[in-house]
């Protein structure tokens, strides 16, 4: 009877390492084509990051005065995701 009961305990630790092995490789498949714009259909009127960041940029900051605070880490984040992607690209030529 213990036995059993063991049995059924290794088994169901079994299933859940694979669920989370298979949760974890979704989500990096989700991450990546969040990433690279290929989550949701693209629409083709949108206006293109590069040109939405330049317009917010340009408002005044007195609007909103934490504004310049979140466009300093937008304009960050938009730099290094930059760089890493020129990065990558060198080591895979």
């Amino acid at each position: 009877l213990l036995d059993a009961q063991f049995e059924v305990i290794e088994r169901n630790e079994r299933e859940i390492d694979g669920a989370l092995r298979q949760s974890e490789a979704l989500r990096q498949s989700i991450l990546k084509k969040a990433f690279t714009g290929r989550l949701v259909p693209q629409v083709a009127t949108d206006e293109p990051a590069t040109e939405l960041l330049a317009r917010l940029r340009a408002e005044p900051e007195k609007s909103n005065p934490s504004r310049s605070t979140s466009m300093n880490i937008i304009t960050t984040t938009n730099t290094s995701s930059t760089k890493s992607k020129s990065t990558s690209k060198r080591a895979n030529a």
